[in-house]
């Protein structure tokens, strides 16, 4: 059985859900027997727990050695809790305000949050050490933020607001910031066109040569309705500066909302792919270090299939895909798992959760075991 960790948060009125699960070990010693904490099970759930939110989208959660789990939500901002679902320690900020926020572990232990024009750091136990506000015309929401290879922090996102015209011409680009190690923002390119505002990154990667490769969704030419785009990738050097851009879309909404970077070098996405107004599908490709597509695949129903997350599980051979279904258009989510062959991307199976619904979106994160 290939050890794949997958975390659920979904949203359903004005809670949420979060269900994963851990196993026990029994384990011989001098005293008798003891239980070690093992992460390997697949698809079975050992918690379930309920919090309270505004949005799925508020929500993101990463996992820690031990299965225990650090969140980040609405009041409190940030928590960990024990593999049983136990409160360990949660944290508010009176200094930060917002939503969506963005949840990396950094190299010291601590944790990097970005979320609505607020960039903050916390120590191991979620103690605040530095916050940083984006200071530009309009809101930079963050979407997707990393530690890089270097010791400082790149993030990626969009800008609030309608189209824009001079001097704002930031508003409606999509952007990728450069912080050092102390939050200060040392660089910002944009991205798009100003009067497109669902020119959108939702994720990024630091490519070998320590340039980044960021994706999400561009609109269509003309920007003739906001919803319809095309899925975007731009691969840049260090400084943000673009050395190749993909785009790949028809006529609907085509997006990628996770990338990971493969062990050949390449890059893995996921996200979703229109067919119709209402006929959209989960979206999932591969493509090499330059950009060129290996194979790309769309999958689902007559309605909604839609992908968050993607993860490599531990053999390297299965692609794992974490999103959501909407059986009727209108109606609540369902989350759902894809699993699909790393090397044709050919879909091999897809698992359904029926008890768990949302009103408003889900999110879901995928953790390879550590």
């Amino acid at each position: 059985m290939q050890s794949v960790r997958v975390h659920y948060v979904s949203l359903v009125s004005i809670f949420s859900i979060l269900s994963f699960n851990c196993g026990y070990n029994e384990v011989a010693t001098n005293n008798g027997m003891s239980h070690e904490i093992e992460c390997t099970d697949l698809l079975d759930t050992n918690f379930v727990k309920y919090f309270s939110a505004l949005s799925a989208d508020e929500y993101n959660i990463i996992r820690e050695s031990n299965c225990s789990y650090v969140i980040t939500g609405n009041n409190p901002l940030l928590r960990k809790i024990d593999y049983s679902g136990n409160e360990i320690w949660s944290k508010d900020y009176t200094e930060v305000t917002g939503s969506r926020w963005a949840l990396k572990k950094t190299s010291d232990g601590g944790f990097i949050i970005g979320g609505s024009q607020y960039i903050f750091k916390t120590d191991s136990l979620g103690e605040l050490e530095w916050h940083r506000k984006l200071e530009y015309n309009y809101p930079h929401y963050v979407r997707d933020i990393i530690e890089t290879t270097q010791g400082d922090f790149a993030a990626v996102g969009s800008v609030s607001g309608d189209p824009g015209s001079s001097p704002h011409y930031e508003k409606g680009q999509s952007f990728l910031v450069k912080l050092n190690s102390e939050g200060v923002p040392v660089s910002i390119k944009r991205y798009g066109r100003a009067l497109c505002p669902n020119d959108i990154l939702y994720g990024l990667v630091q490519a070998d040569d320590g340039g980044f490769v960021v994706v999400g969704n561009i609109q269509h030419d003309g920007c003739s309705f906001e919803w319809y785009d095309d899925l975007y990738v731009i691969k840049t050097d260090y400084d943000g500066n673009g050395e190749w851009w993909l785009r790949l879309g028809g006529d609907y909404w085509d997006d990628a909302r996770d990338i990971i970077k493969m062990p050949d070098g390449g890059y893995a996405l996921a996200g979703r792919k229109g067919l119709s107004r209402w006929d959209i599908n989960l979206y999932v490709l591969r493509i090499t270090s330059e950009g060129t597509v290996l194979w790309e695949k769309n999958f689902g129903s007559s309605t909604m299939d839609w992908g968050n997350n993607v993860i490599l599980s531990d053999d390297g051979q299965v692609l794992l895909v974490g999103g959501f279904n909407i059986p009727v258009p209108g109606q609540s989510h369902v989350q759902k798992t894809w699993a699909v062959d790393v090397a044709t991307g050919q879909w091999l199976w897809s698992v359904e959760d029926s008890a768990r619904y949302g009103e408003a979106n889900f999110n879901c994160c995928l953790e390879n075991n550590d």
